[in-house]
């Protein structure tokens, strides 16, 4: 059969309902930062409540910045990224700090170098390759985002020597070099940094005496996002390219931007959220596993090179 492919999939950039829905998730942001603590002034401390579903959108949040990591907010590119640099504002990360690796992680899906739980067990105990893991699962991923938020406003010099730490495999220092450190680019990121630091600066301020709540916000998004990140390839073949993910299954079939699609995704990756669920049904796709189950199965922890599967 011959693949089919997003060109042939009809699945238009749904650009009026991306930007109400960029509407809600930046009113989500200025209430989770600047209207609550003036409702915990007023009417005290059970009001923090309202900060759980705050933090619980923050993957369907992640979805949109996604949706224009991918220039699939609306076909206007400049307005495109506008949009995605302003949900990264709220998300607490400048917009191509996102963006760079999450395009690698497209180009090196299935390569060792993209698998955070492999590791070589001759070379490697476990219970040192855990002590790596684990920090990394539980909140590693978006720690990365913030260090790298308040990174990108050290020198040129001291960015050059900082990106030549990332992994040598597959070229990814020299290419997050060139990428990243692109003079235009990094005024950018930088000016989103300045962003990114000066509103939460502020909403700290805001918060007052009722600061730790807010913290406790951020730590449960980061959370949520370390965990979710990988759960889409944790122990997927090697070697296997765009199929190298997993599609989730959700109660009631109901999807996050049907982010959990994933293969569906990678194996179409010009192709918006609306359209997904068709290309799964065209590709004849099945759900792999539910999505609290692949998130839980992580704490596993990582895996030996023996026991994964390579693709023939």
């Amino acid at each position: 059969m011959k693949p089919i492919t997003s060109r042939e999939i009809d699945a238009p950039v749904p650009a009026r309902l991306n930007a109400i829905l960029i509407a809600a998730f930046l009113a989500v942001g200025l209430f989770q930062l600047f209207a609550v603590p003036a409702l915990l002034a007023r009417d005290g401390i059970w009001v923090a409540l309202l900060l759980v579903p705050c933090v619980l959108s923050t993957t369907t949040n992640w979805s949109l910045i996604h949706e224009a990591i991918h220039h699939l907010l609306t076909p206007d590119r400049r307005l495109n990224d506008l949009y995605g640099r302003a949900l990264a504002i709220f998300f607490g990360s400048p917009f191509a700090l996102l963006r760079f690796p999450h395009l690698e992680h497209h180009r090196l899906n299935g390569t060792i170098t993209d698998r955070p739980e492999h590791f070589e067990i001759a070379k490697t105990p476990r219970p040192k390759a855990a002590l790596k893991y684990y920090p990394n699962l539980l909140f590693g991923i978006y720690a990365a985002e913030i260090a790298g938020t308040l990174a990108c406003l050290l020198p040129l010099p001291v960015l050059r020597r900082i990106t030549r730490l990332f992994p040598e495999a597959h070229d990814y220092a020299s290419r997050a070099e060139k990428y990243l450190l692109q003079p235009d680019r990094l005024r950018g990121i930088r000016l989103d940094a300045i962003a990114v630091i000066s509103v939460y600066g502020l909403a700290f301020w805001c918060y007052g005496p009722y600061w730790p709540l807010l913290a406790l916000s951020i730590l449960g998004r980061g959370v949520l996002v370390s965990i979710s990140d990988n759960s889409y390839h944790y122990g997927a073949m090697l070697g296997a390219g765009p199929r190298s993910a997993y599609n989730l299954r959700l109660p009631g079939g109901v999807g996050i931007l049907h982010f959990n699609l994933h293969r569906v995704h990678h194996l179409h990756p010009t192709l918006p959220w609306i359209g997904l669920p068709k290309a799964f049904e065209t590709d004849h796709e099945h759900y792999d596993i539910g999505y609290a189950s692949a998130m839980l199965r992580q704490f596993r922890g990582p895996i030996p090179d023996t026991e994964y599967a390579q693709s023939s």
